[in-house]
């Protein structure tokens, strides 16, 4: 119970993504992000910028792009 809920943004690394991201961070400053997309290294950049965020890695089975 005591664990804080962050928001996951899939594709957060993109330009869209890295841009919801920085609007997300400019109105609500506390609240936890984590950056996910398929290179952990552009992920990590995105959340170091960002600040209060953390950086994860998802890579979906082609099936799942297919829907």
């Amino acid at each position: 119970m005591g664990q804080t809920e962050s928001v996951l943004i899939l594709g957060g690394t993109g330009q869209a993504g890295a841009g919801a991201a920085a609007l997300l961070r400019r109105w609500h400053p506390a609240l936890p992000l984590t950056i996910a997309g398929r290179d952990i290294d552009r992920a990590r950049r995105v959340a170091d910028g960002l600040g209060a965020a953390t950086a994860a890695t998802i890579d979906l089975p082609v099936s799942y792009t297919h829907l």
